[in-house]
């Protein structure tokens, strides 16, 4: 049953129409209903059980190049994941967590995990305020390609993206007359 924590909407209404013509198939005596009604249960079940038990050591890494930047200009962000352990059966939906003022979070949807498999992500970032953002952490979602069943995990680790106010050259400011007192820098009497 600590599995069946993972299961979405789609994998609970899955499970409730199961047991709705279960229900409905030995009270109506109608063996065809009795085998949807088994069918609809076991593919929640299975996949829950799948997912659920999918033992998985993914690690992340995130750079960010440059991590200071003016106000409008853009940021490489670069996510390395790696997985070392038993592939997870399923989809994993990627996910780095920036403030609003960055944009919108950056998704990636990642497949064909296996054994000692590794990928690399990239994404831009912007922004027109100053300050420092905090980006990440990282959560990883794992889930069946039915979408019905959904673990989630998170990474701790966080980096830092500073931008700072436009620098505006300044034009050369010509200095006319001379030192002793002529032409624009003439003293003048108080």
């Amino acid at each position: 049953l600590s599995h069946l924590r993972g299961l979405t909407t789609r994998g609970r209404a899955f499970l409730a129409a199961a047991l709705t013509a279960l229900l409905a198939g030995v009270g109506l005596d109608q063996p065809v209903l009795l085998r949807a009604g088994l069918l609809v249960l076991v593919l929640p079940l299975l996949a829950s059980a799948l997912i659920g038990r999918t033992g998985y050591r993914l690690t992340m890494s995130r750079d960010i190049d440059p991590p200071t930047v003016p106000v409008g200009q853009p940021a490489q962000v670069r996510l390395t994941l790696a997985n070392s352990a038993a592939p997870p059966r399923g989809v994993l939906l990627v996910e780095d967590l920036v403030p609003y003022s960055l944009g919108t979070r950056p998704r990636f949807l990642l497949s064909g995990v296996s054994r000692e498999w590794r990928r690399i992500v990239d994404y831009r970032l912007r922004s027109e305020a100053r300050g420092r953002f905090t980006i990440g952490p990282v959560s990883v979602r794992a889930t069946d390609p039915f979408g019905l069943v959904e673990y989630a995990r998170s990474f701790r680790s966080t980096s830092m993206l500073t931008v700072t106010p436009r620098v505006v050259p300044l034009r050369g400011i010509p200095i006319g007359g001379a030192w002793t007192g002529s032409g624009d820098n003439r003293p003048r009497a108080f």
